[in-house]
């Protein structure tokens, strides 16, 4: 018992602030989460002014011939800025963006046309400065380089990166992001700037390891010394007469919140490996969308003004077209400037409808199985494992089909291509219940319930800081005594 207690009490010292520093920082994160990169706002903003197909005098196969070698897997019409452009995105290489007008190629962009793409995000503020950053800064480090850093002169400093490759905005930061920077992501996930942490995951995974390790040893001990106390003294007795307030409320809170304690730093682990919440892991990579994510077949492509010529001259303009391949079915995605969109086949010109046959066809692509199982149901809410959480709100409505490969996977289609925007593989259900379920505690019933989601976190939180705490305290007073 002696040693258990010397354990106990040299490994609070270091854990011991280790957790105060996640339940703190946990705190922060449950009510400061940080958002999907851009809302929807945001992104309406960055088209620009809605434009019709008679401007861009350049058509998609005409853009596409002159691009090069390699396979296509995207294309889209849009405004960059004032311009009306083209961006390509190839398969297995960075994208490019072309003049509509001219077919110009205009990668990567110079510093005034990025800034005038980044004055669409925020027109009625002034630009204060411009940077092309080779290497990126404390909240860039995810953006591909080199990117431009545009600042503005509003009271949060509101910061966009510019793509100069796609002529794209990839992000944006305010006093917002800068806090949970400071304060969330730093003290709870070791995403600090530094290149030796940033360019070696295993450290920092490792690092993370060996903490959760030594506050699990913590917890433990402490489960150990309780259960002694309790087997010697009964239960209120292991309070001790002799011991002083703070050693009681240390004792008790520990019976109250060790369990949770321990549930929390045992997800933990399995967050290291992959720390992403199930609304972002659900989303297929692109590696797994490449048996339906087709490249661009130009031999029976016609120009969308062929196509959606008699359809645009009634819309109010458009806002984005995307020409993609599914299986073997280039379409055209109009996106209406005024809301709303329509789908059309780029090979037949005609209305593209998504029925039961071709979803089914999707799925056992995506499988790579020969027959898919299970009713197609429609969802216009979100399930089990396909919801919102913290920001991120993955599409609604979808479509959702039960596969029959080895994991039983679950697969969600979008309505209007049938492409894969989701998926719940058996790893992933797991993640799910034992990871999230236990870490973020976002189960169904709270998560419909977020006013009794948030007490309950705040309450396991808050007891389990107390512990934290109580013990850090009591470690430090030991030793100077």
């Amino acid at each position: 018992m002696s040693k258990l207690y010397i354990l106990h009490r040299w490994l609070g010292l270091t854990a011991g602030l280790m957790l105060v520093v996640w339940y703190g920082s946990g705190l922060y994160v449950h009510w400061r989460a940080l958002p999907s990169v851009l809302s929807f706002e945001e992104q309406r903003r960055t088209f620009g002014e809605p434009f019709t197909l008679s401007e861009a005098e350049k058509e998609f196969p005409e853009i596409l011939k002159n691009y090069g070698k390699g396979p296509i897997k995207e294309v889209r019409l849009r405004r960059a800025g004032s311009r009306l452009i083209y961006e390509v995105h190839m398969v297995n290489s960075p994208g490019k963006v072309f003049d509509a007008t001219t077919g110009a190629l205009l990668s990567p962009i110079g510093e005034a046309f990025a800034k005038e793409i980044a004055q669409g995000f925020m027109p009625a503020t002034a630009v204060e400065a411009a940077t092309l950053l080779e290497v990126p800064d404390a909240y860039s480090i995810r953006l591909p380089m080199p990117v431009y850093r545009i600042t503005f002169s509003d009271d949060q400093s509101t910061t966009v990166y510019v793509d100069p490759a796609t002529a794209s905005i990839l992000s944006r930061t305010r006093t917002r992001e800068r806090l949970y920077y400071a304060f969330g992501s730093i003290p709870h996930f070791l995403n600090m700037n530094l290149p030796f942490l940033q360019h070696n995951k295993t450290v920092k995974d490792g690092l993370l390891f060996i903490l959760n390790a030594l506050a699990g040893l913590v917890v433990f001990s402490g489960i150990a010394m309780a259960a002694w106390m309790i087997a010697r003294h009964g239960f209120l007795g292991g309070l001790g007469l002799k011991h002083s307030l703070l050693c009681k409320v240390h004792y008790s809170l520990g019976l109250g919140f060790t369990v949770t304690s321990l549930l929390f730093i045992a997800s933990g682990f399995f967050y290291v490996v992959n720390g992403s919440p199930p609304p972002v892991r659900i989303i297929p990579k692109p590696e797994e969308l490449k048996p339906i994510a087709k490249p661009i077949d130009l031999a029976d492509l016609r120009p969308a003004r062929q196509i959606g010529s008699g359809e645009m001259r009634n819309s109010p303009g458009l806002s984005m077209v995307v020409l993609k391949q599914v299986l073997d079915v280039p379409l055209y995605h109009f996106h209406h400037a005024g809301g709303g969109f329509s789908v059309m086949r780029g090979d037949t010109g005609q209305p593209f409808a998504v029925d039961s046959h071709w979803l089914h066809q999707v799925v056992n692509a995506f499988l790579g199985s020969t027959d898919s199982v299970g009713e197609v149901q429609y969802l216009t809410d979100y399930d089990t494992y396909y919801y919102a959480r913290d920001g991120r709100s993955p599409v609604l409505p979808v479509y959702r089909i039960q596969g029959n490969d080895s994991g039983q996977t679950i697969v969600y289609l979008s309505p209007a291509t049938g492409e894969v925007v989701g998926r719940a593989s058996r790893d992933f259900r797991v993640f799910r219940w034992i990871v999230s379920g236990f870490h973020a505690w976002d189960w169904p019933f709270l998560l419909q319930r977020p006013v009794l989601r948030d007490g309950i976190v705040v309450l396991l939180v808050i007891g389990g800081l107390g512990v934290s705490l109580t013990g850090l305290y009591l470690g430090i007073a030991n030793l100077k005594g």
